[in-house]
């Protein structure tokens, strides 16, 4: 609501936003409004309603990210317990999973720029939550994508040894503390760069990533390349995997390491592929109809 004089003040003190006039605006207007409009410049208030949600959508993507990843990283170590199993991740991997790949990529996602088209979306319910329009679904889907990911890696080094059944593959860890570090190395790894993947398709929920691939946004590429990078060094690099007790590999093990933790992405782009076929069958049910 906007307004700028006294007859205008009972609207703009009810209204949800009340926006008075700075230059013509009247002092009881200016004191009943939440904001004053210094310029008295309409089109600046497109220019805040577009800013304020593109705020809105950094937070909330930034907020589903990180609890999307906290939730693989507990359901792992949960899953592991009730399959009696030893932990997947030891705590120095947690420590700088949440230093690393959780932090850095959820500063990017703060600072993303705003997507295209994001003034032609409706309105937001100012009583809407962070978790409604699919957050839920976001949320716990892509932590169980996370989750399903890691113990597949955990539990793929077992199995090139021959040992299928949880009480053989608990024989062989205790028999070989080496297969054990082997393991939880592919966790480790397959954990973080699932994470820097799935940041890659939190830049844009409704959209694929192809859309945002020519993102202006360095600090994304900064964080996902930075991750990248440092977890293959604490693996590879002689005396930083033995302070990490990470093995490592070789060149088919990174190449199915890289090829889980591509999931959380593919699982994006497959998901916004049905949404888009969806939405184009409504539409054409809906033309055929008038």
């Amino acid at each position: 609501m906007t307004g700028d004089g006294v007859n205008d003040a009972p609207s703009l003190k009810a209204s949800d936003i009340g926006i008075a006039m700075g230059i013509t605006g009247t002092d009881v207007a200016k004191s009943a409004a939440d904001m004053v409009l210094t310029d008295d410049n309409f089109a600046s208030i497109e220019k805040a309603v577009e800013e304020g949600r593109g705020i809105f959508a950094n937070i909330r993507k930034t907020v589903l990210f990180l609890l999307s990843t906290n939730i693989a990283e507990v359901m792992v170590m949960f899953i592991a317990i009730i399959l009696g199993l030893p932990m997947p991740l030891i705590a120095i991997h947690i420590l700088w999973v949440n230093l690393i790949t959780d932090s850095l990529p959820a500063v990017a996602l703060g600072a993303d720029q705003k997507e295209k088209g994001i003034m032609l979306e409706k309105p937001r319910n100012p009583k809407e939550s962070l978790f409604s329009r699919g957050g839920y679904a976001i949320t716990f889907g892509y932590g169980l994508v996370i989750t399903i990911i890691t113990l597949v890696a955990f539990l793929l080094v077992p199995f090139e040894h021959g040992a299928f059944a949880i009480p053989d593959i608990i024989a062989l860890f205790n028999s070989n503390p080496e297969i054990l570090m082997m393991s939880q190395t592919a966790a480790f790894c397959v954990l973080a760069f699932a994470e820097l993947f799935h940041m890659l398709g939190m830049t844009s929920i409704k959209k694929s990533f192809i859309h945002n691939f020519k993102t202006k946004n360095w600090l994304l590429w900064f964080s996902f390349a930075f991750g990248f990078i440092l977890q293959i060094a604490v693996v590879e690099i002689p005396g930083l995997n033995t302070f990490f007790s990470c093995y490592p590999f070789n060149d088919i093990h990174w190449l199915w390491i890289i090829l889980l933790s591509v999931a959380p992405l593919a699982v994006h782009e497959i998901v916004v592929l049905i949404i888009f076929v969806l939405k184009k069958v409504k539409e054409s049910k809906k033309q055929q109809k008038q």
